[in-house]
Parts: C-alpha cells; sequence; structure tokens
C-alpha cells in the first residue's frame, strides 16, 4: 500500500470515527454528504464522490483533491494537504511497492527494450523524398 494510499485509509477512519457509523452503502453515503455540507462551506461534496470513495467498485479511481479536501476540512483540518503534512499523521515507507530484487530486473528489462528500440529505429532510414 502507497503512502498515498494510507494516508486516504487513514482519513477515512478518521471520517467514520467523527460521523459516528461505518459507512458501508449508498444511503450511509448520503447521510454522510449531508453531515459533510452542513460542517464544511466550501467544498460541497456529492453522495456519488463518497459512494466511489467507500463502495468497492470494479475499477479503482484514485478520489479527487476536492473530495479528500472537503473530508479533511470535517475532521478539522484545513485542506487534504494540511492532513497530509500533520504531525500525527506518518507516512508509509514506499519500498514495498516493487521488492528490491525485482526493481533492479525491471530497470534492467527498460533498458534494454529502450536500447533494442534505439537501434531498430537507427536501421529503419525512411524512404527520401524528391
Amino acid at each position: 500500500m502507497t503512502t498515498q494510499e494510507q494516508y486516504i485509509e487513514r482519513l477515512k477512519e478518521m471520517v467514520a470515527a467523527k460521523f459516528g457509523q461505518p459507512i458501508t452503502d449508498v444511503e450511509g453515503c448520503r447521510a454522510l454528504m449531508e453531515a459533510i455540507n452542513e460542517a464544511v462551506e466550501r467544498p460541497k461534496i456529492s453522495a456519488a464522490a463518497l459512494e466511489l470513495l467507500y463502495l468497492p467498485r470494479l475499477g479503482k479511481d484514485a478520489p479527487r483533491p476536492t473530495t479528500l479536501s472537503a473530508l479533511a476540512k470535517y475532521v478539522g483540518y484545513g485542506s487534504w494537504s494540511d492532513f497530509c503534512t500533520a504531525d500525527d499523521i506518518t507516512p508509509a515507507d514506499d519500498s514495498d511497492i516493487i521488492a528490491r530484487p525485482r526493481r533492479w530486473g525491471v530497470i534492467i528489462l527498460t533498458c534494454i527494450a529502450a536500447i533494442t528500440t534505439r537501434r531498430r529505429r537507427a536501421q529503419y532510414s525512411p524512404p527520401s523524398r524528391r
């Protein structure tokens, strides 16, 4: 899990704690939307944005920054950036995304592909235009 994903999960936990109940369905998202829009002047948030964040879907899109800022304001931070830079929130070590031995393999294969592509392009000469 990346640092960004961990921040989002931590924010979701804090929102659920303040809201007082877990958000597991469309009705919960609508109730949370009303609570957030009453507590936070701007940005306003939609139930659809909360559904994308809280309800699992096949395509996992990253939440919009305005959605994250509204949630951060709801739990007492100035914005999403303030939430991420707060002293009480610690980022994760992103090194587990690709293990170190695999990382070198990916780097080497990328270099080989780049060199091979360059050589092929150099061998191909487009017909001259006259």
